[in-house]
């Protein structure tokens, strides 16, 4: 992070790529970027990103395409959008997602965001 970075919200951990060595990351928003580390401090590959807008609360990881085999996908609630993106920092297709009426409702959508299987089917689509 850079001198006049900060952190926006508190730190998630897990095991992003699902593999057995470096079991753990930490995943944190900041101001101008989203970084994840590795248990042993590394970065992991692909990270930080820049944000295309504030990043506000704290990330949540999931497996929201049902597919183990390709690690968790991280979530992250932003200014004016949601954005979901694969372990690697990609950007998972159909993301972001934009925030509605941002514009009118300052801070209307500062709040943590959360993931459930609602339709109780385990799977996603």
């Amino acid at each position: 992070m850079g001198k006049n970075d900060y952190f926006t919200g508190s730190p998630v951990v897990g095991d992003l790529d699902r593999n057995a060595e470096n079991c753990l990351e930490v995943i944190m928003p900041g101001r101008t970027e989203v970084i994840a580390w590795h248990a042993d401090g590394s970065l992991v590959d692909g990270w930080p990103i820049d944000t295309s807008s504030y990043p506000s609360g704290s990330p949540i990881t999931a497996d929201v395409d049902n597919n183990p085999s390709n690690g968790l996908e991280i979530i992250t609630s932003h200014y004016n959008q949601i954005e979901i993106r694969s372990a690697d920092s990609s950007i998972r297709s159909g993301w972001p997602w934009p925030i509605q009426g941002s514009a009118e409702f300052y801070n209307a959508h500062y709040a943590e965001i959360s993931v459930g299987n609602i339709d109780g089917n385990m799977m996603t689509g």
